[in-house]
């Protein structure tokens, strides 16, 4: 008892001594107490020792140490208690991040307010899913929550989304950017797992399906025989036959609920879609028109100047559609506000196709396929026979309806040949033409600004790079080749392809070709900066799908098979059946070779500088590629009999979303819907595949 008299004198003389003995006091104390002692010990010190340092920070500091966590920590963290939890949804700057370095936002258009009110191009965001409980600290580790991986296992995959969803709660704060990285990861995990609801339907409209456009409702689709359908995108029914032209649909353009076609009838149709009635005919041009472009007023600042704060400069200052034809000019006309303007059909317009033009053949459908390689080449070659047809004289009735209509600005007259593509952002129009040259107009003036030569053949496509004004082309010389709008000069080449390129794509800075030689390649973009970090080898996907280390070949090595080595190999697979379709691709390499023996040639006078190689060459095809999309995560391509989609960050195949087809016609898809047009065994179909049902 006495010692329990001392306690008050004891607890005294430990609040006196120095840290260091107090320290020792309790190590000897504690090497003198029982089991049980201990554990309560360890119980009540545990509490004290607990420190939420994430909310003690202030939420600006607390949001920048989430900034250097990956998705899978931030989803963890959430786990760990609800002030934790209210901390992650509350940090919109981090979550935006995330959905900006997972491409998961769309590109701004920065189209005038007024143009989108018009013509109906604002969009609602989709509906946030309600709340479930928070998935267990378990099933956290087993999901990976990379935006580029593997799909998890089933019940993983539903806890990581449960918990990328809005935040639960009373009072808790949404997060749109949180919501709209959860929408979009479910519908990339879906892409990658193929979990979808696919559907088919047969359509009688033509042979060849043209051009294919999406809408949030729609599917509208142009067709080599004078139709144009619009197919409910939900469940495949025709809502709507677009009725009117004459001739095939080679080129569509769809802004809000306006339709835009052109034809080998040599006339431009615009259509309301809700309708289906035709409220425009502009006429003018003597031949097919095969390609065009519709210019809302947009938001022309470079970047520097949108940083510093410039006056906002929109242009065009109106709406405008850009047509390119066979008869070797472009016109520009008026796009009509399906408010204000009203019908115009002039008597003049009413004329069927021109005899004298015969139907394109499916390879010049915006694929990337050589036109002595096409199942329709016969057609294609009685075109090329013609020489294209000039601009009509002045007293033609066509070119009088073409002064007299008020939707008309002006002709756009100096190609020597078909215009095959047009592109344009603003007042700047670029087209190229079988004539192997590129030139820039002024749409506001209809002065050619320049004309760019360097591609030794037809130049099939082109797409634009806004803020660093670059152009980008492709040609049947195998080349891509990028200029600059503003000075006419050439700044990069861009060699891989042994034969025509047919299409190109660039979305979020990165650069997709397709072409005759069965490969899809992925460049960096040519005009920004090097990643310090990347290494001297790089990688790309085989025929089986690996990856495989990659040197880029100096530009005067020839890395291929000599035409007698291809010859030997003929010989002895000749007398294989399962073999012929190695001779056609045997074929194939010949003439490759002999064109590339071209390129080398004539790349001697090309300066080093401006040669560049491609991040990855995607090799999967047997056969030419016919049409691909990418967004910045992903390809979708079609050729031979399939559909395949790639990982474009790691140039991976990833699997076929369509099998044992005849053909591939057409391919477009957004965020969660994925449409082709395919051939098989001679009845047109359209696959739909929706990965957000």
């Amino acid at each position: 008892m006495a010692a329990v008299y001392d306690m008050p004198g004891l607890m005294a003389t430990y609040d006196n001594l120095p840290a260091a003995m107090q320290t020792y006091l309790l190590f000897q104390l504690l090497r003198r107490t029982p089991r049980a002692g201990l554990q309560f010990a360890a119980q009540t010190v545990a509490p004290v020792l607990h420190r939420d340092f994430l909310g003690e920070l202030p939420p600006e500091v607390a949001h920048h140490v989430l900034k250097f966590m990956g998705t899978r920590e931030l989803c963890r963290a959430a786990c760990a208690s609800r002030a934790w939890q209210r901390v992650v949804d509350g940090a919109r700057a981090v979550w935006r991040a995330r959905v900006l370095d997972a491409r998961y936002e769309p590109e701004p258009a920065r189209v005038h307010p007024l143009a989108q009110l018009h013509f109906g191009l604002g969009r609602g965001e989709p509906a946030v899913s309600a709340a479930a409980p928070r998935p267990t600290a378990d099933e956290l580790d087993t999901a990976h929550l990379a935006p580029r991986a593997d799909a998890p296992h089933e019940r993983v995959a539903q806890a990581a989304q449960r918990l990328l969803l809005a935040p639960r709660g009373p009072g808790a704060a949404h997060n749109p950017f949180k919501a709209q990285f959860a929408r979009a990861y479910r519908l990339d995990r879906n892409w990658q797992s193929g979990r979808c609801r696919q559907f088919s339907f047969a359509c009688d409209g033509g042979s060849v399906v043209t051009c294919v456009q999406l809408t949030d409702k729609y599917i509208v689709a142009g067709f080599d025989t004078k139709n144009i359908y619009v197919f409910d995108i939900a469940t495949g029914a025709t809502v709507r036959q677009l009725e009117g032209h004459d001739g095939g649909v080679w080129a569509l353009a769809v802004v809000g609920a306006t339709v835009v076609s052109g034809s080998t009838d040599r006339t431009v149709r615009v259509w309301d879609l809700d309708s289906g009635r035709c409220t425009h005919v502009f006429a003018g041009h003597s031949s097919t028109v095969r390609c065009l472009q519709v210019l809302l007023p947009t938001d022309v600042r470079t970047p520097a100047e949108r940083a510093r704060g410039a006056p906002v400069r929109y242009e065009p200052r109106e709406p405008l559609i850009v047509t390119g034809s066979r008869d070797t000019t472009l016109r520009v006309w008026r796009l009509p506000s399906p408010t204000r303007d009203a019908p115009y059909a002039p008597r003049a317009a009413r004329m069927p196709a021109a005899p004298d033009a015969p139907p394109d053949a499916p390879d010049d459908a915006r694929m990337a396929v050589d036109p002595a390689d096409a199942p329709a080449a016969s057609a294609r070659r009685r075109e090329a026979l013609q020489p294209p047809l000039q601009p009509p004289p002045a007293d033609d009735a066509r070119a009088q309806a073409a002064r007299l209509n008020p939707f008309f600005e002006r002709a756009l007259a100096g190609h020597g040949d078909s215009v095959r593509a047009v592109a344009g952002h603003g007042n700047v129009v670029v087209s190229g033409s079988y004539d192997g040259t590129v030139r820039v107009w002024d749409a506001a003036s209809g002065e050619c600004v320049h004309q760019l030569e360097g591609h030794t053949s037809k130049v099939y496509t082109i797409v634009l790079d806004p803020d660093h004004q670059a152009i980008f082309s492709g040609s049947m010389d195998g080349m891509i080749r990028v200029w600059n709008w503003a000075t006419g000069a050439c700044l990069r080449i861009l060699r891989g392809h042994l034969t025509l390129v047919g299409l190109l794509a660039l979305r979020h800075g990165t650069l997709v070709s397709a072409g005759a030689d069965t490969t899809l390649r992925v460049w960096d973009h040519p005009l920004r900066p090097a990643d310090p970090h990347a290494t001297q080898q790089r990688a790309f996907s085989n025929i089986a799908g690996d990856t495989v280390a990659h040197a880029p070949q100096p530009v005067g090595a020839a890395n291929v098979i000599t035409n007698h080595a291809l010859a030997a190999i003929a010989h002895h697979a000749a007398g294989n059946l399962q073999q012929l379709q190695l001779l056609q691709q045997l074929q194939l390499q010949q003439r490759a070779n002999d064109q590339l023996q071209q390129q080398l040639i004539g790349s001697a006078q090309e300066p080093a500088d401006l040669m560049r190689t491609e991040r990855f060459m995607l090799r999967q095809h047997t056969n030419a590629i016919t049409c691909f999309q990418h967004d910045g995560t992903k390809i979708v391509s079609g050729a031979d009999s399939t559909l395949k989609l790639w990982d474009v960050r790691s140039g991976l195949f990833v699997r076929d979303l369509l099998s044992n087809l005849t053909s591939v016609w057409q391919v477009r898809f957004d965020q969660r819907r994925c449409v082709a047009a395919v051939n098989r065994n001679d009845v047109t179909y359209f696959e739909v595949m929706d990965f957000g049902a």
